[in-house]
């Protein structure tokens, strides 16, 4: 197996993952807009991590030559040209840019979870807590990463090639840090008094940010293969293939939301029409079991405004519209 991407690799999968990426959170925020009226926290954590997957495409697409220049001696074994040195130093230079610009993508990603997550454990007093703890590990978590890129890092061989050792903590950081997120509503999912199958459909969707996780495991197992060397694009590509399906997963749920918003609305309608169709008595009923419905769902709208979109039965409804309270909760 070779452990090296070319250059046309890299930046094909650079930026084909970033146009699906815009596009997913390009849907997520006109959603948002068009339910809420406005963009809330998550929502411009979202276009954070959007804006450093931009930031981290440019960058590869800059550096691309540089990189092709070091993997062909480092890896290949061509004989370094004589402005070799130079190109060292810049590809140093390109690799803390992208470092830094992944760590705080991917934890921008991370705090879109913890933004949404947090508005279910509202009223939820041990929830709330730990919500608060989560926000500061993952804070801390992501300062760990930051410290750790400098500090771990060092000069490896005549040729001066920088070798990172700070992956692994990157790596645990990262992972950790997803398992806590997730853990946090799937530990409100479990507890709500609801039917099982329900409390399952729930668990799938609070585990969507699990996915991001496997790819991260992914991305150590392939970038650190036991002292076997790889390319200098190979870690570029695949933290490029993380992050762009860590943005991607974050705006699965309000993508979803779409059609949630679209079925109310079709049953408001029929529900409306089946009332001037009908006559007396059963039209009168119709009407008001119209008017009714079209009034319940208003109303779950408003309470979806600021609050989540998020529901308990299969997204039928706005998770607050459950009221999820310590009464709730077995």
């Amino acid at each position: 197996m070779e452990w090296a991407f070319s250059q046309t690799q890299l930046l094909l999968i650079t930026w084909v993952l970033f146009a699906f990426a815009a596009a997913c959170v390009g849907a997520r925020l006109i959603i948002r807009y068009r339910i809420c009226n406005r963009l809330l926290i998550d929502d411009y954590f979202a276009i954070t991590s959007l804006t450093c997957l931009l930031g981290q495409a440019i960058l590869c697409t800059v550096a691309a030559p540089t990189f092709t220049k070091v993997q062909n001696v480092t890896y290949y074994g061509h004989k370094p040209p004589k402005d070799f040195k130079h190109d060292i130093a810049l590809f140093q230079r390109y690799q803390w840019g992208t470092a830094y610009t992944f760590f705080t993508g991917i934890w921008a990603v991370k705090f879109v979870f913890i933004s949404y997550y947090g508005k279910l454990t509202d009223g939820v007093r041990p929830h709330r807590a730990v919500w608060y703890a989560l926000i500061v590990y993952a804070a801390l978590a992501y300062i760990a990463c930051l410290v750790a890129y400098p500090l771990l890092n060092y000069r490896h061989g005549a040729s001066g090639v920088l070798k990172s050792q700070s992956i692994k903590v990157n790596f645990s950081m990262d992972v950790t840090t997803d398992v806590f997120i997730a853990a946090l509503p799937l530990s409100l999912a479990f507890r709500i008094n609801v039917p099982l199958k329900r409390k399952l459909a729930l668990s799938a969707i609070f585990s969507l940010g699990l996915v991001v996780t496997i790819f991260a495991i992914i991305r150590f197992t392939l970038c650190y293969p036991s002292g076997k060397p790889y390319g200098a694009m190979w870690l570029l590509g695949w933290s490029a293939i993380e992050f762009s399906v860590a943005v991607m997963i974050s705006s699965t749920i309000s993508l979803r939301n779409l059609v949630i918003s679209r079925r109310d609305r079709k049953s408001s309608d029929v529900y409306a029409k089946s009332g001037k169709a009908s006559g007396g008595r059963t039209g009168e009923s119709s009407r008001s079991a119209g008017v009714g419905r079209s009034r319940k769902i208003g109303r779950e709208r408003e309470r979806s405004d600021g609050d989540s979109e998020m529901d308990i039965e299969l997204l039928d409804r706005p998770v607050d519209a459950l009221d999820i309270r310590e009464s709730n909760i077995t």
